[in-house]
């Protein structure tokens, strides 16, 4: 069996039915070593950043799709692009 996190190939791994019995879900065991697999993800395999926020311009059109930006550079817009809103 393969673990989709770490990508680890082994013929010791199982799914554990015993756990599963007893709470409902599912977890690799180890036979050879007895226990749990201890999954350790790549860095390949590790969760993306979270997208940037995204904020709407109150000055822009609402119907257009330039109004929703980053809102890290919404204050640079302002200022540049609707000048005196401040």
């Amino acid at each position: 069996m393969k673990c989709n996190r770490c990508n680890l190939d082994s013929h010791e791994l199982v799914w554990d039915q015993e756990y599963h019995d007893l709470s409902g879900k599912w977890r690799l065991f180890h036979q050879g070593q007895g226990r749990p697999h201890d999954c350790k993800p790549t860095a390949s395999v590790q969760e993306a950043p979270p997208p940037p926020k995204m904020v709407k311009c109150p000055k822009c059109d609402p119907l257009r799709n330039e109004s929703w930006m980053n809102a890290d550079i919404l204050q640079n817009h302002l200022k540049n692009e609707h000048f005196g809103f401040w």
